[in-house]
């Protein structure tokens, strides 16, 4: 690792023997990194770890906010952020001047505030480091970039060819490239991966941009303010989409110039007003083209036949390919700073390229083992979050002001108080919600449809016959809203699938052994039509003879 900061030995004795003078002693000029990262490059890194496919999640976003509410509290959401992050800096920065140090770490900022600050939180300095380093390590240990990236090959490879393959061999796959990429270990080097990455996610948007200004927009039956039921769905979605608090360490203290980081107007001031106005603009335009039915990504609002659709998703997973390496840095430079100081200097080398490649196997391993981890990871991330991107930058500032350094009337405490019942309110809402994501996880029975042939076949007289396209996951109805809504074709008609609450066109299982059952849809004119086969997603196994079978089936009936 290439950040020049003094072994954990050294750096806490330094620490230690500081003297309270604030004289002219400046980190920034103090510090010496062998490849520091230009402000441009900081900007990228910046822009990609807030910016993800997550973008395509605003116009559902702001149909829970409303038009008004949701334009305006996107950039009261963006400014907060901002002022968290300047919180986090900028005692950094006074703790570094105030004992004499080049740069901290955010785990260190945490443990330096609380020896300085209040007495009574100094017994607390190491327990908050070490929960900042475990965190940091878990939030972006890359299991759910995993899963991600092969799910959608999977989804994606899947319905347009004749493999079968499961969702572990396109993880296997996808790790081959990610070795590479995260055995770069200088900040400076991944500008061009996030720089890639970041162009991919703006490609997405224009793409979703093609297909909602396809017709026209309207402003019929739109909300212009949430609901007390929409509001914690807008202001949980609208406030982490900007939120890239896992690198606002490693980027800052690689910086050239980091006074640029935040400074006026500073990188981190420009780069949350370029977010804040580009979600507000694609959420706007999105919740105008759909409506309420917009999807929680908008690109499941896209005709997933078409090929432009089905590029969307093929540049999702590219892009998070490529962000592996900027996210990878934050756990591994976290280890490294706490082992590095007890490995020989001629070994450093080989312990970085050892470390970094059984993590990234433990990663893979992980991904393949608990494919469904995303939803584990996702109540993490709901009941951390917030402590994290909210709460700390909080309690540093305000223990180390603690107990008269708050402003006339005690304004900067009542502040921080307010912005921590945000935070418990974001906490406790995000939970519930995680919670009941896992609830429905393994309450809800998902078949899967197996498609006969890959064409449309519309007979004649009195039988009409219909082969869809691609396979899709058929979920048996447990919500008023099911997640998925798809419809075939039938002779140039819409034929739903789920349609509501009660799916009655979604044959139940009557075994459910490996045993196909059939899927019957019924003609209006004819008799019933075959179309497919239906079997639990996880459990069954489809055997391809009584298959050629079916296919005979379904020929003749054409034929006919």
């Amino acid at each position: 690792m290439s950040m020049d900061v003094a072994s954990s030995k050294d750096t806490l004795a330094e620490l230690e023997t500081g003297e309270d003078n604030q004289d002219d002693y400046d980190p920034y000029k103090h510090r010496t990194i062998s490849k520091p990262n230009s402000t441009f490059g900081t900007f990228v890194h910046v822009m990609k770890g807030a910016m993800g496919v997550g973008i395509l999640s605003m116009p559902y976003a702001i149909r829970n906010g409303g038009l008004v509410f949701g334009v305006i509290g996107t950039f009261l959401l963006g400014m907060l952020y901002s002022h968290c992050v300047h919180l986090l800096v900028d005692t950094a920065y006074k703790i570094c001047k105030r004992e004499r140090i080049p740069m901290l770490s955010f785990a260190q900022t945490v443990d330096r505030a609380c020896a300085l600050g209040s007495p009574k939180m100094r017994p607390m300095g190491k327990f908050l480091k070490n929960f900042v380093d475990y965190y940091l390590m878990i939030s972006t240990a890359s299991m759910i970039y995993m899963v991600f990236i092969g799910s959608t090959l999977h989804d994606v490879i899947n319905a347009r060819t004749d493999l079968n393959w499961d969702v572990r061999i396109y993880i296997l796959l996808a790790a081959v490239p990610a070795i590479g990429i995260t055995q770069v270990r200088e900040i400076k080097y991944l500008v061009p991966f996030s720089a890639i990455a970041t162009t991919l996610i703006f490609a997405n948007v224009v793409i979703s941009l093609y297909y909602i200004f396809k017709e026209p927009l309207s402003f019929d039956d739109r909300d212009l303010f949430p609901s007390f039921d929409t509001l914690t769905t807008f202001l949980g979605a609208a406030y982490f989409a900007f939120d890239a608090t896992t690198l606002i360490f490693p980027v800052a203290n690689q910086m050239k110039h980091p006074e640029h980081y935040l400074g006026c107007p500073g990188i981190v001031n420009i780069n949350n007003i370029c977010l804040a106005f580009l979600y507000s603009f694609i959420g706007v335009a999105g919740y105008l083209r759909y409506g309420d039915k917009i999807q929680g990504s908008i690109t499941l609002n896209f005709p997933f036949e078409e090929d432009l659709a089905m590029v969307i998703q093929i540049l999702s997973a590219v892009a998070i390919l490529f962000s592996i390496g900027i996210f990878f840095y934050v756990p591994i430079e976290t280890i490294w700073r706490r082992v590095h100081g007890r490995i020989p200097q001629k070994w450093h080398v080989a312990a970085q390229t050892g470390i970094r490649l059984l993590y990234l196997l433990g990663i893979v391993g992980i991904a393949c083992g608990v494919p469904d981890i995303g939803t584990f990871v996702g109540f993490i991330g709901a009941v951390l979050n917030p402590i994290l991107a909210l709460w700390f930058p909080i309690i540093v500032d305000t223990i180390y002001r603690w107990p008269a350094d708050f402003g006339r009337m005690k304004w900067r405490l009542v502040k921080n108080g307010l912005m921590a019942l945000f935070g418990l309110y974001l906490l406790v809402t995000g939970t519930i919600s995680s919670v009941e994501d896992i609830i429905d996880l393994y309450s809800t029975t998902v078949y899967r449809l197996f498609f006969l042939s890959d064409t449309i076949c519309c007979g004649g007289g009195k039988s009409s016959v219909c082969v869809l396209l691609r396979p899709m996951q058929l979920e048996k109805a447990v919500s008023p809203r099911p997640k998925f809504s798809p419809s075939i074709k039938l002779c140039g008609m819409g034929l739903p699938i789920v349609s509501g609450r009660n799916s009655t066109q979604v044959p139940e299982m009557s075994d459910i052994t490996p045993k196909i059952t059939a899927g019957i849809l019924g003609s209006k004119e004819s008799s019933s039509v075959i179309i497919g086969v239906i079997a639990p997603a996880k459990r069954a196994h489809i055997d391809p003879s009584p298959m050629a079978e079916l296919r005979t089936t379904v020929g003749n009936s054409s034929a006919e």
